[in-house]
C-alpha cells in the first residue's frame, strides 16, 4: 500500500496565513517581540516568494505591481500637497492600522490564488483556526460579565464586541457555504452559535450583513429559477430587516415603545439611551453625527478632499477612528461627488455583473461571503483597514481577466477559431 502526502503549496501557505492573521498575532507572534510589525513582514514575504517561483512573475502579475504604485501614488500626493493628513501615519486607526491589520493585502492573496478548490480548503481552515479562537474568547465575558480590550490608550470594559461580531461573521460565512455548496448540515450548528453570540454579545452592523449575504445567495445562487416577484419579495424583506436594525428603525422602535408607555428593555439595552445622560447617537459611536457632518463636508467641498482629507474634520468633534462609518460617505468624500459616484456604480454595476454571468455556483457563493463580509463598511469599518472590497475586486479580476474558471467568451471564441481551424 502506498501513502502519498500532498504538501501545502505556497499560494495554499499564503492564503491560510492571511485569513488567520488574528489567530496568528494572539497566539504566535504575541510571543515574540514586535509582534504586528514582524507579522505583516511574514505576509509580505509569502506574497513576494509566491510571485517570485513563477519565471514570468513581473508580466503575469504586473496587475499586483500597479495596484501597489496606485496606492502608494494616491497616498504620496496627498500628504503632499495636503500636510495636514500626515497625522494619520502616527494616529490610530491611520495608516499603521491598515498595514498592520493587512486589508488591502487580499489583492496579492486572492489574485495568485488559481485553483478555486484549494482556495475553498484554505479558507475552511482560516475559518476552523478562527472558529476556535472566538470560541475560547467569548469565556471572558461569560466568565467576567464584560470583555476587556485597550482602545485610544484606554483600558475599556464593555459587554459587547464589535471585532469579535465581524471575525465571526466570517466563520459563518464559510460555514454557510458548506452547508449549501457541499450539502453539511451539521453545519448549521455553529452557523446558530455564531448568531446567537453576535445577538449577545455582538453588533447590529453584522446581523445586517448576514441578513444582505441571505438575500444575496437566495437572488442569485440559482437565479435561473426566479422571477422578478421574489426579487421584489426577497429584497423588502432585507431592506425591512435592515431598517430594524438600523440607528433610524431602532430610535423609531424606542421612540414608539416610549409614547405608549410599552416595555422596551431589549431596546433600552440595546441602545441604552434611557440610562443618565446618554443619548442614542453615543450608543450609536457618533454615527448621526458623523454622517451629517460627512454630508456638509460633501456639500461644502464636491470635488472631494483626497484619501484620509475628511478624517481631521471628524477627528475634531470627538469622533477618534476618524472614518465615515460608511463607505460610500468615505468614497463621496475622498474622491468628490462625481468621481466618487462613477466608483459606486462601477462597484455595482461589477458585482450584478458576476452575480449574474459567473455559471459556477460555489465559486459565486464565494463571491456572496465577501459581500457580505464587506458589509460592515456599510455602517462601520473604513475601506483602507477592511480587506473586503480588495478580495471582491481580486475575485472579479481572476475570473474576468486571468482565466480562473473557463467560462469566458473570450475562450469559447478561442476554441472555436481552433476548432474551424483543424477542419480546414
Amino acid at each position: 500500500m502506498k501513502f502519498s502526502i500532498k504538501l501545502p503549496r505556497l499560494q495554499d501557505i499564503l492564503l491560510i496565513y492571511f485569513f488567520s492573521l488574528q489567530f496568528m498575532r494572539r497566539y504566535i507572534f504575541s510571543h515574540l517581540p514586535g509582534r504586528n510589525v514582524l507579522a505583516l513582514l511574514c505576509l509580505v514575504a509569502l506574497i513576494a516568494a509566491t510571485m517570485l517561483k513563477d519565471k514570468n512573475f513581473i508580466y503575469k502579475y504586473k496587475d499586483i505591481f500597479i495596484y501597489f504604485g496606485t496606492i502608494v501614488v494616491i497616498f504620496g500626493f496627498q500628504f503632499i500637497i495636503n500636510p495636514e493628513t500626515r497625522v494619520w501615519l502616527t494616529r490610530e486607526f491611520g495608516i499603521g492600522i491598515a498595514l498592520i491589520m493587512g486589508g488591502i493585502f487580499a489583492y496579492p492573496v486572492i489574485r495568485l490564488q488559481d485553483d478555486f478548490s484549494r482556495m475553498i480548503r484554505g479558507l475552511k481552515i482560516s475559518a476552523l483556526l478562527l472558529g476556535l479562537m472566538y470560541a475560547k474568547m467569548v469565556l471572558e465575558p461569560i466568565r467576567k460579565g464584560y470583555w476587556e480590550y485597550t482602545q485610544f490608550g484606554k483600558i475599556m470594559r464593555n459587554s459587547s464586541n464589535m471585532s469579535w461580531s465581524y471575525g465571526v461573521l466570517f466563520v459563518i460565512c464559510v460555514c454557510s457555504y458548506m452547508i449549501i455548496a457541499e450539502k453539511k448540515k451539521y453545519m448549521c450548528i455553529p452557523v446558530a452559535a455564531g448568531l446567537a453570540g453576535i445577538l449577545l454579545y455582538g453588533s447590529r452592523g453584522t446581523i445586517i450583513s448576514f441578513v444582505i449575504g441571505t438575500a444575496l445567495t437566495i437572488l442569485f445562487y440559482n437565479n435561473d429559477k426566479q422571477d422578478y416577484r421574489k426579487y421584489i419579495v426577497v429584497i423588502a424583506a432585507a431592506l425591512a430587516v435592515a431598517f430594524v436594525f438600523s440607528d433610524t428603525g431602532i430610535s423609531l422602535i424606542a421612540g414608539l415603545a416610549e409614547k405608549y408607555e410599552l416595555d422596551s428593555r431589549f431596546i433600552r439595552s440595546f441602545v441604552r439611551a434611557s440610562q443618565g445622560d446618554s443619548s442614542f447617537s453615543d450608543e450609536s459611536s457618533g454615527r448621526d453625527r458623523i454622517w451629517k457632518l460627512v454630508i456638509k463636508l460633501i456639500a461644502e467641498k464636491p470635488l472631494g478632499y483626497g484619501v484620509m482629507g475628511h478624517r481631521n474634520a471628524i477627528y475634531s468633534i470627538g469622533i477618534k477612528w476618524g472614518y465615515s462609518h460608511n463607505i460610500f460617505l468615505d468614497l463621496l468624500a475622498e474622491w468628490g461627488v462625481l468621481v466618487g459616484s462613477a466608483l459606486i456604480l462601477l462597484a455595482g454595476a461589477g458585482i450584478m455583473r458576476f452575480l449574474l454571468v459567473v455559471k459556477n455556483k460555489p465559486e459565486k457563493l464565494l463571491f456572496i461571503m465577501f459581500i457580505t463580509v464587506s458589509c460592515e463598511l456599510l455602517l462601520s469599518g473604513y475601506m483602507w483597514i477592511h480587506y473586503g472590497v480588495w478580495a471582491l475586486l481580486a475575485l472579479y479580476i481572476n475570473h474576468f481577466a486571468f482565466n480562473w474558471t473557463k467560462d469566458r467568451p473570450i475562450d469559447m471564441l478561442l476554441k472555436l477559431i481552433k476548432h474551424k481551424g483543424a477542419k480546414k
